[in-house]
């Protein structure tokens, strides 16, 4: 029995269709225009379908502030090689979409290919930047004119107009001229070039002679399109060269903000300052203000709670603002810009734009104490600044108690609260939050951590006053017993580490609490600043900066200790730990079988950096390391030559850059 399975329906691809515009941002009563490409995609070919349909949807305006819904659509005949265009209509809806779309068809309509593409509407604009606003220009003179012409959308971006015809004019009253070019460049145009930038050398109109009527004062600079509408205007200053001075002339104003930073309501006081050309007060002139809160949205959106405000300038040019922030205005979400715009008496105007400095709220939190100890009260210290009436909630947990408090901030600041951690808490660190709120709303929160007192500190120091590469240095080294209970386990281990360029560390056994390094530093060291750290085991660790003379430098230049640096180079060790003094730290482990006092992280301990004054002075030549107290007695490596630095390969040891 052989079953054969029919397939009903086949779906063949047998077009694909591709499709693009004349433009992207189009204009209205402008010729859009599509070609499209219909391509066999089997091989790539191109192909003629058996029919094609087109079909463009717009919106236009009627109005009456509603708009409607245009449909244009047509067949394509062989003939037209995918190629058909619309002329858009002067009612265009602005900042609409444009939708068109292209059929491919096969037989019977049952195989269709489908391709679409938006074009947005854009409005045409133009902008002059030379001359720019309320600039002064000279009749009988040359002035530079730039403008730009661009189609503009509100959320697609812009493009450059190319091709567009612009005149100029100047305007004053009924007095009109159009400008010509100056002589002093030839081939001049105002044509937009592919970026949409129009630029040329004028001349302004001679008012000598009698057919001009145009005087000194305020004016217009107009641009025209090529219909002969107003594409923009630009008010500027004529003046006749040599017959007066700036005094009176332009308008500038300028915001002075008052000496201490705005408080949340309450009243301050701005300035505006308006003067002429020549820096001189201008009295009378008229300023407008408005204060706008801006929020930290993406847009940068603006609010205002009133108009524009007015005034008039004093002798002096100047005029008062009164600004007032609204009282529980939350400073961090908002942002206050002041705008001022002051006019002479000509109409020129200036504007200026000033942000509020408020004065933020801030709050700290600083504990009295380095460590805390079992019963042993610790006082937290808050300051702040910039709160009314405030109230701190502080909290510290721990792992058996939890302790809270509220208080009341003073007016200065400042307040300071007391905690008692009883014994038996097994904690390192103590937490202590602070939440503070005040009338205005505001809300703050600041935290702090202390450290339990360590059991042990680590403390590394010289008294060398004079370090020359090449030289052994004296390390003083200190285990530092704080409220350790159980004895020192001896030996413990100590490691040196000299970091930089290739970090190099070194591994000694010492028997007591305290006792003296003995340190050759290579002689190849260049003039600059080195790091030392000492780490030992389960105990703590220090690190102490030292400035090394190169013996090319040593001159009479005394080294010294140092706190800060950034250089870091390697260094030869004291006593390099071979195989068999690792193999020997082992097997005394082993026999003795110590256990380890958990005595915490090192790591998360604060550093002392209070030096001992019980030392002794350090000798002039410092013994063998074998001698020196604390040391373990092993075998030393031959003697390094005075001035001469043998880096043993066994450290891995290269030779550091110069610092």
């Amino acid at each position: 029995d052989v079953r054969t399975k029919v397939c009903q329906n086949t779906d063949v691809e047998m077009y694909r269709v591709e499709l693009i515009t004349s433009t992207d941002l189009a204009l209205p009563d402008e010729v859009l225009e599509v070609w499209t490409n219909t391509i066999n995609p089997r091989n790539g070919a191109p192909i003629t379908p058996e029919s094609s349909e087109w079909e463009i949807v717009y919106f236009i305006d009627d109005g009456d502030f509603s708009y409607e819904e245009v449909i244009k659509s047509g067949r394509l005949n062989p003939s037209s090689d995918g190629y058909f265009s619309i002329i858009l209509p002067t009612n265009l809806r602005e900042e609409s979409n444009i939708q068109v779309q292209f059929w491919a068809n096969a037989s019977g309509g049952t195989q269709t290919s489908y391709v679409s593409s938006v074009v947005r509407v854009a409005t045409l604009e133009t902008q002059i930047n030379l001359p720019t606003n309320s600039q002064t220009v000279y009749f009988n003179e040359e002035f530079i004119l730039s403008a730009k012409v661009t189609r503009e959308t509100q959320y697609y971006g812009s493009m450059g107009e190319n091709g567009l015809q612009f005149t100029a004019l100047i305007k004053q009253g009924d007095a009109q001229y159009t400008l010509s070019f100056s002589d002093s460049l030839a081939q001049q145009s105002l044509i937009s070039d592919d970026k949409g930038e129009i630029s040329g050398l004028m001349m302004m109109p001679d008012n000598n002679y009698p057919s001009i009527t145009l005087v000194d004062g305020f004016a217009e600079l107009i641009l025209k399109y090529p219909d002969g509408s107003i594409a923009v205007s630009e008010g500027v200053f004529l003046l006749e060269r040599g017959s007066e001075s700036n005094t009176g002339m332009g308008v500038n104003v300028d915001i002075i903000p008052p000496t201490n930073l705005v408080n949340v309501g309450q009243e301050a006081i701005f300035k505006a300052k308006v003067v002429d050309d020549e820096g001189l007060p201008i009295q009378g002139a008229w300023v407008y203000h408005i204060l706008e809160k801006r929020g930290d949205d993406y847009y940068g959106s603006s609010t205002r709670d009133t108009g524009w405000a007015y005034g008039q300038t004093d002798s002096q040019g100047m005029l008062d603002i009164s600004i007032l922030i609204s009282q529980g205005t939350n400073p961090e979400a908002y942002t206050y810009m002041l705008m001022v715009k002051a006019f002479n008496v000509s109409g020129a105007s200036d504007l200026e734009s000033e942000y509020v400095q408020l004065n933020e709220p801030t709050v700290s939190l600083f504990p009295m104490a380095p460590y805390w100890q079992e019963n042993v009260p610790v006082k937290f210290k808050v300051v702040s600044s910039g709160l009314s009436d405030a109230i701190v909630n502080w909290q510290a947990d721990t792992n058996l108690f939890e302790f809270e408090g509220k208080i009341a901030l003073p007016k200065n600041g400042e307040a300071e609260f007391t905690i008692t951690i009883p014994s038996g808490e097994d904690v390192s660190r103590l937490d202590v939050n602070i939440i503070v709120i005040d009338s205005n709303g505001n809300i703050l929160t600041e935290n702090s951590r202390l450290y339990h007192e360590p059991s042990y500190e680590i403390d590394l120091w010289t008294n060398e006053e004079r370090i020359v590469a090449g030289e052994v240095i004296e390390l003083n080294y200190k285990i530092i017993q704080n409220k350790a209970i159980q004895a020192i386990q001896w030996p413990v281990i100590l490691e040196l580490k000299f970091v930089g360029g290739t970090s190099y560390s070194e591994t000694n056994l010492v028997f007591e609490k305290e006792g003296i390094l003995a340190f050759q530093l290579p002689s190849d060291l260049e003039t600059g600043t080195y790091l030392i750290e000492l780490d030992i085991e389960d105990f703590g660790e220090d690190i102490m900066f030292i400035e090394v003379i190169s013996q090319e430098d040593d001159s009479g230049i005394s080294g010294s200790v140092s706190s800060f640096s950034h250089s870091m180079q390697d260094i030869s060790p004291i006593i390099s730990l071979s195989s068999l003094v690792l193999g020997s730290i082992c097997l005394i482990m082993l026999i003795r079988g110590r256990k380890k006092e958990d005595l915490g992280d090192p790591w998360d301990l604060p550093v002392s950096k209070n030096k001992p004054t019980n030392q002794q002075t350090p000798q002039s030549n410092p013994p063998p390391m074998n001698s020196l107290p604390g040391a373990m007695n092993l075998p030393q490596p031959p003697p390094i030559p005075q001035n001469q630095y043998d880096p043993s390969p066994q450290f891995g040891y290269q030779p550091p850059p110069p610092y």
